[in-house]
Order: structure tokens, then C-alpha cells, then sequence
């Protein structure tokens, strides 16, 4: 069975961080830290607040979390479900060590699994906890076969805007949107409905872009709960993951995604949507096309 390896930025919303608007944790850049240029794509999230957290949820066998080990960094610890490892340090002798591993669980249960990560720091000056990027792992299909990544453009009838006049389908910066296309909103309430089918266990995500004008976002699939978002960033990042699920069922299925109320003058934009999927399933796949 093919494994399909997802990775995100520490500034993909779907990255939920403590404190309001995640404000237990700061933005580590090179206007702070020299070293800046030494994490993925030159940013990485921080703290040194005791018991600050970070969670995300996935559905898969595998996950890693990456981050730096440096002079200044405490002990931290991982839950995933309801199980907590021991604290790990995070100390290391200067210059210290950068997009390293602070952690991996490779031989999880196949299901959903929520995964926390808590700074608990240890001693003045030696307190501080960050992120860079992490990953996970989701088997697709079966033996044999290869991973086919399908990818559906903004532009795509899949996706409807509502209203329609809402939403401005030349964004700025539209050459950093995938395909050169992208729709965007400052409307509070508007939303996007993208509808497609699937057959069983393939693993769908939505992309668009964040930044400092982006907006908070709820996210209802097939008319469920709805999930609390933030595109709110410190920098402005092109094609970041707004939303994913796995193991979905063998059916027609509704993504939703709603700009929330509050966001006046505030940006929602929507980039591309991407199912994974093998040759076995792709006959029962339909709306995204291979890219």
C-alpha cells in the first residue's frame, strides 16, 4: 500500500496554537533572531510560556514534528490521543541543531489521531520551545500501486461561490496562487462550497494563501461540525494548507468554507483543493484532475 507523506509549515492554519489568537506563541523571524534563516522557509512559531501548546489532528500511522534544539530550549512533551511520552529536552549547546526531529511516532494505529506538543520548560534562560514544520503519513489504496496526487483548481465548476459578487476571481498577487488563479473575499458570511466523489480512503486538502490582512474561517464537511480556523498570519504565505481530511467514505461529498463573522475588511482566499488517490481508486474519483 503506497504511504502518502503530508508536510506543513508551522504557519498552516490547520496548526492550532494556545493562547487567544494563538497568542501564547510568537513569530520567530530573521527580525528577531539571527538563526532565522536556518529553519524551513526562514520561519518557525515560539515560546517560552509554561504549559503554552500546539495541536493538530490527522488521520494516518506516522508523525513527526521538526523544530530546533538550541542553548535557550527547555523540556517539552507529546501527547497524541490518550497517551503522553516521557519529556524530552530540548537543549542543545550553541549553535545549536535546526529543522531536527523532536519527535516521532512512526507505528501509530491506521485511524485519527490528535497530536499535542506542551513547553515545559526547566530553568530561567532555558525555557523556550519552537516549531519549524512537521509530517505525517497516510497509506492510500493498495500493494503495488502508485500515489496519484489529482488537483482541482479554484476555477473549477467543483467550486461554487456564494454569492457570486462577493468574491474577486484576480486577486493581488495572483502569480503566487496555484495555476495563476485564485478567488478571494472580504465579505463576511460569503462561502465556498466544493463538491466531489470519492471512493475509499483517499486523503483530500484545501490550499489558499495567509497572511496579516487573512481572515478567520470555519470549515464544514458534508454538513457537519463546524471546524474554527485562522489565516491570520504575521507574513504573507502563499498555498498553505487550510484544511485536510482522511479516510473518507465511498460517496458524493461538501467541503464548506465560511469567511467568519468579525472579519471586516478582512481577506479569505481560496487557491486549490487536492485529493490523493491510486489507480484502483481513481475510477470512482471525480471533479479533480491530474496535475
Amino acid at each position: 500500500m503506497p504511504t502518502l507523506s503530508v508536510t506543513i509549515e508551522d504557519t498552516s492554519p490547520v496548526l492550532i496554537y494556545s493562547g487567544a489568537g494563538g497568542g501564547n506563541w510568537d513569530v520567530g523571524s530573521s527580525r528577531n533572531d539571527s538563526s532565522a534563516e536556518l529553519y524551513s522557509q526562514s520561519s518557525f512559531m515560539d515560546t517560552q510560556l509554561l504549559n503554552a501548546n500546539v495541536s493538530f489532528s490527522f488521520y494516518g500511522t506516522g508523525v513527526q514534528i521538526y523544530g530546533a534544539k538550541r542553548s535557550n530550549h527547555g523540556n517539552y512533551q507529546i501527547r497524541i490521543d490518550q497517551t503522553v511520552y516521557p519529556p524530552v529536552s530540548g537543549e542543545a549547546n550553541d549553535p545549536g541543531t535546526f529543522q531536527t526531529a523532536l519527535f516521532s511516532a512512526p507505528s501509530l494505529n491506521l485511524g485519527i489521531h490528535t497530536v499535542t506538543m506542551t513547553n515545559l520548560g526547566s530553568s530561567p534562560g532555558s525555557s523556550f520551545l519552537d516549531i519549524d514544520f512537521l509530517t505525517w503519513q497516510t497509506p492510500v489504496g493498495t500493494s503495488d500501486e502508485t500515489l496519484l496526487a489529482l488537483t482541482c483548481e479554484d476555477s473549477d465548476s467543483s467550486f461554487q461561490y456564494s454569492p457570486s459578487s462577493a468574491w474577486n476571481p484576480s486577486p493581488p498577487n495572483v502569480g503566487m496562487f496555484s495555476g495563476g488563479s485564485g478567488h478571494i473575499t472580504t465579505t463576511p458570511g460569503a462561502y465556498v462550497e466544493y463538491t466531489f466523489t470519492v471512493s475509499n480512503s483517499p486523503y483530500l486538502s484545501l490550499f489558499g494563501p495567509v497572511g496579516p490582512n487573512y481572515a478567520s474561517y470555519s470549515v464544514q464537511l458534508d454538513g457537519g461540525s463546524p471546524q474554527n480556523y485562522s489565516a491570520n498570519k504575521a507574513f504573507y504565505r502563499p498555498q498553505q494548507m487550510l484544511f485536510q481530511a482522511g479516510n473518507l467514505a465511498n460517496s458524493q461529498h461538501t467541503l464548506q468554507v465560511t469567511s467568519q463573522t468579525g472579519n471586516n475588511n478582512l481577506t479569505l482566499g481560496i487557491d486549490f483543493a487536492q485529493v490523493f488517490t491510486t489507480g484502483s481508486l481513481q475510477g470512482s474519483t471525480s471533479s479533480p484532475s491530474s496535475k
